[in-house]
């Protein structure tokens, strides 16, 4: 039994690490690949990379756009997301796997649309990729709706 304990524990870790290891993006690697979701600085989008955040507007639960506009030019990006309320939503930068930034972590109190002005200027994210992960209590992931999105930093 002990062996058993032991092998799942095992897998257990092996699986953490694996997932820890994809937090990072890497920049397209061809010009075919549109790499993040173009948007304006009014959060239109323009185009690219569709497969990016999980934008369903108002809905029971919990969704997100993209960040706008993208890419940033600079450091300062928006994010906009709908909450059922009473729950707390966290958004974050990996540098690398342990190595977390949190640009948001706060608790909605009512349902609705809310928006949030980031400036990650402390953080020298100039001509990069990141990937802004977003978590909270009531969003569930499916195929088709991730709980991240891409931003490319420009100066």
């Amino acid at each position: 039994m002990r062996t058993i304990y032991f092998v799942f524990i095992v897998f257990l870790f092996a699986a953490l690490f694996h997932f820890a290891c994809r937090d990072e993006i890497a920049p397209p690697e061809t010009e075919s690949d549109p790499g993040i979701l173009l948007t304006d600085e009014f959060g239109n989008i323009l185009g690219g990379d569709s497969t990016d955040w999980c934008w369903r507007g108002a809905s029971n639960g919990f969704s997100f756009g993209p960040a706008y506009p993208n890419p940033a030019i600079g450091p300062a990006f928006t994010i906009r997301f709908y909450s059922s309320g009473g729950d707390t939503v966290k958004m974050y930068f990996l540098r690398s796997a342990g190595d977390t930034i949190f640009v948001v972590n706060d608790t909605t109190s009512a349902p609705g649309n809310y928006a949030y002005s980031i400036d990650v200027s402390a953080y020298n994210f100039t001509n990069s990729y990141r990937r802004l992960y977003i978590n909270t209590y009531s969003y569930s992931a499916s195929d088709s709706c991730r709980n991240y999105g891409d931003i490319k930093f420009e100066e």
